[in-house]
């Protein structure tokens, strides 16, 4: 999962329960092919678990298990059950539970993390590089024989709501929460990872097992390892630890492939309004690209040139003749970032603003300058302004990617999105050979003269009108 502001890493991103007999998963779609560049590696079990590697040779390394079970393969009831079970997950096994789970990995200095996203769930450790073994056995013990009791569930389930709590009174994420809700309404990418407190009040302990037992499977995941860490290491520990799990479903076996035609956008908008809320949050968008396809580089260097900006920030440089410059001299513009989000079969490309949301007519301002700048790069960029961008893009990028665990995160949601890894001099190469010709290209066909989704926490009575925005798409040549 890349993405122009924020963690690039992290965006660079239902299921029917038929009855019958257990049933064997072919793993012929998620075979990948063995891969070998320079320091990245990528190999497939005998029950179809790869396995990514990147050795940089530094002397800690990050390894961890990639699973294509994100909040996208929840339902409208279910919404919220990938976390639930992530966090049950610290609960042990009966022959190591939380506390000897967390005491073994404490004796090797390393400590598990996990995260949820829209696309995936990701279970890690940073350790040494000579305990990469007992780190990978004790993820392979969490991940194949968690159990937990009723009161664990209940203690997980209100952690969770606590959690949700909280992620509502973050106004930024919340926002773009809503923008999801709203462009991709009607399809599970609409769903926040974190789920929907009422869900989460209802999910049962079936439900979490169901979903477990439906998703985690070894041909949808990856183990990843970045560091000192040589491959055929993880081979042997990926066959020693996980080489026993099997591809079977007790219910109907879930397709994976047909949740990448399921995302449709719908340009629409959605409002939060709360007036004890200081300021109007919002989020424009039109519908991007997904991971790996041709235009989500050249799409993510003009969003890296549209920049951002925060009043806060009084160290912040502005530069001339940029959307930067322009909007810091609207008062009622207090910050903005522009973002091209990609997931494993859809995007988003837009804007994020926080407006003081005193008068419509001033954030209608703001929506028309970001319109007419988004003009300049689909009819007018010129290849040095194209350059600047490429620069800054590079540096944030691979200045992130300096460190393992942004790098195994990287590498293993590109092999889950596309089975592949991409060297990183190929990736740099990729994005050199972006032009101003290139930009235009993807702005004309993804940006100009398409629909948006907007969505607005907050001060939302200056909240622009829909059909305002969207004639400002195709009002750029006046």
């Amino acid at each position: 999962m890349l993405c122009a502001r924020g963690s690039l890493i992290k965006n660079f991103g239902k299921l029917a329960h038929g009855k019958g007999s257990v049933r064997f998963a072919s793993t012929a779609r998620q075979v990948a092919p063995q891969q070998s560049s320079g320091a990245s590696n990528l190999t497939t079990q005998d029950n179809g678990l790869r396995v990514a590697s990147y050795n940089n040779s530094k002397k800690t390394t990050t390894v961890g298990v990639w699973i294509d079970s994100g909040s996208r393969y929840e339902t409208g009831t279910t919404n919220g059950v990938a976390s639930l079970y992530e966090q049950l997950i610290y609960t042990g096994t009966p022959s190591r539970p939380a506390s000897k789970l967390q005491s073994d990995l404490a004796k090797v200095g390393a400590q598990l993390k996990s995260v949820t996203t829209r696309d995936h769930t990701a279970y890690f450790a940073e350790c040494m590089a000579g305990d990469v073994e007992q780190v990978v056995e004790i993820l392979a013990e969490v991940l194949g024989n968690t159990e937990f009791t009723d009161a664990q569930l209940e203690e997980q389930r209100h952690i969770l709501l606590r959690k949700i709590e909280e992620h509502e009174e973050t106004y930024r994420s919340w926002t773009y929460d809503n923008l999801h809700r709203t462009a991709f309404q009607g399809n599970s990418m609409s769903f926040a990872p974190i789920g929907v407190d009422k869900n989460v009040k209802n999910l049962t302990k079936e439900d979490v097992l169901e979903f477990a037992d439906d998703h985690y499977k070894p041909h949808r995941m990856v183990l990843t390892g970045v560091g000192g860490v040589e491959h055929e290491q993880l081979e042997r520990l990926a066959e020693k630890h996980f080489g026993h799990l099997k591809n079977e479903y007790k219910r109907k076996m879930p397709n994976p492939e047909s949740l990448r035609h399921t995302a449709r956008f719908t340009g629409s908008d959605f409002q939060f309004r709360n007036d004890l809320i200081p300021l109007m949050y919002v989020a424009i968008a039109v519908e991007g690209v997904p991971r790996g396809h041709p235009d989500a580089l050249p799409l993510l260097v003009a969003s890296q040139y549209c920049g951002n900006y925060d009043r806060k920030q009084s160290d912040t440089t502005i530069v001339p003749h940029t959307l930067q410059e322009k909007l810091s001299k609207m008062d009622e513009c207090q910050a903005f970032e522009s973002f091209s989000m990609n997931y494993a079969n859809c995007g988003l490309f837009g804007m994020y603003y926080v407006c003081k949301g005193l008068h419509i007519w001033d954030v209608l301002c703001i929506c028309k300058e970001t319109q007419k700048f988004w003009k300049h790069l689909a009819f007018s960029a010129v290849d040095a302004e194209i350059d600047w961008a490429k620069y800054g893009l590079k540096t944030r990028l691979f200045k992130e990617l300096e460190n393992n665990t942004n790098l195994a995160s990287h590498v293993a949601t590109e092999v889950l999105s596309n089975g592949k890894i991409t060297p990183l001099p190929d990736l740099e190469q990729q994005i050199d050979a972006i032009n101003a010709k290139t930009v235009q290209k993807v702005m004309m066909q993804h940006v100009y003269d398409r629909d948006p989704a907007l969505a607005g926490v907050g001060k939302t009575e200056a909240f622009p009108p829909w059909y305002d925005v969207k004639g400002g798409m195709s009002w750029w040549r006046m």
